[in-house]
């Protein structure tokens, strides 16, 4: 093999290198801010954590059926 060869590997890698962190650092970032309403605006006001639940139930017992 060539040096000029090893260096254009040695390139190649780098780069790879690069793309593999760059990858690992997006996947880091998705299983920290996992948001189960992406994109989503909600204009109301926030109801009550008591009032969340109960139509939470509400809505698992539409789906289970």
């Amino acid at each position: 093999m060539t040096q000029k060869q090893v260096t254009q590997l040695l390139v190649e890698l780098h780069e790879l290198n690069k793309t593999l962190k760059t990858i690992a650092s997006s996947l880091e970032r998705k299983e920290v801010s996992h948001d189960i309403f992406p994109g989503i605006a909600f204009k109301a006001a926030p109801v009550s954590k008591e009032e969340f639940v109960k139509h939470y139930g509400e809505y698992v017992k539409r789906c289970s059926n």
